[in-house]
């Protein structure tokens, strides 16, 4: 599977202004390859997180289009195109997004019991992550209990324990320690080894193993590009 956005465009209204309209994204367009790495890095506010999110189909653009494996989005069975983004596509949100009630292990699994793996594998996964992330004993701590990088940390699990075909990671190492972010981008190395496609965005240009695809945004638009081997 391969996505590809093609002149998108998305606006929202300023909020000092009732007529106003800001670009968020202004004509973009962008290839991300299979099993590819790619880092969309760039000032703040500067389009990275409302591009992302329409990579991974949780917001529309306005303009453009965005084709998953050569079938266009706006064209796709609405049925099929979530079942694809829930089974195949791990999202990390830039601000959490977790139930305050649930401790640290129910969040985790929460958004996956539907899935067609059995709870149980999910579960042993969750635990080894946690384990690697320094964070298993939180498994009983509720949201309210955890530091910021603490929460980075449960949504990146959270994203990725169901072994996505995509991750889209969205500033998923601020607030964290050198220690957790090298253990984030060394698991995130791992997925990609094994055939996950990794698209990031980030206000801090970010080192991976191997190739990257880098794009440079600001202003809503994509200023340069270059293909790296770190």
């Amino acid at each position: 599977m391969s996505i590809k956005a093609i002149n998108i465009s998305k606006v929202y209204p300023l909020k000092t202004s009732i007529t106003g309209m800001i670009k968020a994204v202004d004509n973009v367009s962008i290839d991300i390859y299979d099993g590819s790495k790619t880092v969309i890095f760039g000032p703040t506010g500067g389009g990275k997180t409302t591009l992302i999110s329409i990579l991974a189909g949780i917001l529309k653009p306005d303009r453009g289009e965005i084709i998953y494996n050569g079938k266009l989005s706006s064209k796709l069975n609405q049925s099929k195109k979530a079942e694809t983004i829930i089974r195949k596509f791990g999202y990390i949100p830039q601000r959490p997004i977790l139930i305050k009630d649930l401790n640290v292990i129910e969040n985790i699994l929460l958004p996956h019991i539907f899935f067609r793996k059995k709870i149980g594998e999910l579960k042993n996964r969750a635990l080894k992550l946690l384990e690697r992330l320094d964070l298993i004993d939180k498994i009983n701590s509720l949201p309210y209990q955890l530091s910021g990088g603490e929460i980075k940390k449960l949504l990146f699990i959270r994203a990725i324990v169901k072994e996505p075909t995509y991750i889209f990671a969205d500033e998923p190492i601020s607030e964290l320690d050198e220690d957790s972010t090298t253990k984030i981008l060394e698991i995130m190395d791992e997925e990609n080894k094994n055939g996950t496609t990794i698209i990031i965005s980030s206000h801090r240009f970010i080192k991976f193993k191997g190739n990257i695809d880098v794009y440079k945004m600001s202003g809503g638009r994509i200023v340069e590009y270059k293909s790296e081997k770190l």
